[in-house]
């Protein structure tokens, strides 16, 4: 793993002591990359603005994956966070502590993913989103698929009790 570590860490240009800092977090990513762990992927592309007109909430939602895949099962949103100490939520319980990998959720599941390079090779389902959490110690992979009713009602809950506030404030 500390090879895979440094060939990563050369490949983003990484100097010497940058390299000593993150490591122990590039030694945990290399368990959970997605180029390791998926099979079939087709088409990445990373940090992508994805841009969604919610009609019904009346809001423009403008946010950019870590990472988008292509995949035979769909597209895979991809979102990682680097932590001091790893949580111990259900995978469920993670989506309100993280409202990006809700929003993935939610705009897979209405198939709002519209980028050429990954919906043209993705395969037919909606797909899923994956919450990648390292810490210098230990990675964690929470994998959300977006055509499970109950997943995509939580990050739907999830989305709806972070920005009801935000959405009735005039006053900002």
């Amino acid at each position: 793993l500390a090879e895979e570590a440094a060939r990563l860490a050369a490949a983003a240009g990484l100097a010497e002591a940058a390299l000593r800092e993150v490591a122990p977090w590039l030694a945990q990513h290399v368990a959970v990359c997605p180029f390791t762990t998926l099979s079939d992927v087709a088409a990445s592309v990373p940090e992508r603005d994805v841009v969604v007109d919610d009609t019904d909430a009346d809001v423009l939602v403008v946010t950019r994956p870590d990472l988008l895949l292509a995949t035979g099962a769909g597209p895979v949103w991809r979102e990682t966070k680097t932590l001091a100490v790893m949580p111990s939520l259900g995978d469920l319980e993670l989506l309100p502590a993280y409202p990006q990998a809700a929003v993935g959720v939610c705009v897979l599941a209405d198939r709002a993913v519209t980028d050429p390079a990954v919906i043209a090779v993705s395969g037919p389902g909606p797909g899923a989103v994956e919450l990648e959490l390292l810490s210098a110690t230990g990675a964690r992979l929470a994998r959300y698929d977006a055509a499970d009713e109950a997943t995509v009602l939580a990050a739907r809950r999830s989305l709806a009790e972070a920005t009801y506030g935000w959405h009735q404030d005039d006053e900002f």
